[in-house]
């Protein structure tokens, strides 16, 4: 089946589809109208059924067409995968070009000290891009970026082909700011309807702080939410809230008295984590992220 069929058919019925007339799909394939249209016709009777109802110019695809266009997206958009991969596969091994994604969750204090093995490196060039998880996932996907730095990631946000390397556990403390009205409470007594600033619900850090407060029925007073780390630290700082943030993000705030501590907040599962693609040639990412972990 597969030796007779022609995938520049099913090419062009992919832009036909997607473009919603002749008239612009011709445009794009660089093909005339006259032949694009003939080039369909074939297409359909290979099928054995009409693809498209046809409204004057306009054509709209029917059943069998949005049936056959489900297909041809994942085909084409794993093709296009394919060809920045094998692209990205030969160009790594010419230049130690890292493109690295950061979720905001990470400091970038703390970024700065997990990258320094590649900033301070001659050889290598750095370019990074801050943006949610799920963005950044698939820009590792279509091989926009090598790999992402953030904290242990919830199971449901990674997707097949996704490796996860630790790269060191986190230390985490609750702080609060000059406003904040009793700085001689003792985490976690005395928490109930105290103003609280917290991560968002997907955050990995927060599905393990709301576990250990459910466990000793701690109910804080939820005053907002955010998985900008510099966000939280900018509230936690100008209100009267009280938030659990990495040790490594608050030093110098709390140094200089721009933030207290209000004690420990223990947990055994969040790291700084490196993800990155499966399916690529990783040989020069896994020795880098060994280097960075030796050296923190």
């Amino acid at each position: 089946m597969l030796n007779n069929f022609n995938f520049n058919h099913l090419y062009y019925f992919y832009v036909i589809a997607t473009e919603g007339s002749l008239v612009s799909a011709s445009k794009i394939l660089n093909v005339s109208q006259p032949t694009l249209s003939q080039q369909l016709k074939q297409f359909e009777e290979a099928m054995g059924r009409e693809l498209f109802a046809r409204y004057g110019r306009s054509l709209q695809l029917n059943e069998h067409g949005e049936y056959l266009l489900s297909f041809a997206v994942e085909i084409f958009t794993k093709s296009q995968e394919m060809l920045s991969g094998f692209k990205y596969k030969n160009s790594i091994d010419l230049i130690a070009q890292f493109n690295i994604g950061i979720t905001p969750s990470v400091s970038k204090t703390y970024a700065s000290r997990v990258l320094r093995p590649i900033l301070v490196d001659e050889d290598a060039g750095l370019r990074t891009f801050e943006n949610n998880l799920p963005s950044l996932i698939e820009k590792l996907h279509s091989h926009d970026i090598d790999f992402i730095l953030t904290e242990t990631p919830s199971e449901y946000l990674l997707t097949k082909g996704i490796e996860t390397f630790e790269i060191k556990k986190i230390k985490y403390v609750i702080v609060c700011g000059n406003n904040f009205k009793d700085k001689k409470l003792n985490f976690p007594d005395g928490f109930n309807d105290v103003p609280y600033y917290k991560y968002g619900p997907s955050n990995g850090i927060q599905k393990q702080v709301d576990k250990y407060f459910y466990e000793r029925n701690i109910l804080p007073k939820v005053v907002g939410e955010s998985d900008d780390l510099g966000i939280m630290l900018m509230a936690t700082e100008e209100n009267h809230c009280f938030s659990i943030v990495p040790d490594v993000s608050v030093e110098e705030l709390i140094k200089s008295n721009r933030l207290f501590k209000l004690g420990d907040f223990e947990n055994k599962e969040i790291s700084i984590c490196a993800l990155f693609n499966k399916e690529l040639d990783n040989k020069l990412i896994k020795s880098t992220l060994e280097d960075i972990k030796a050296q923190l």
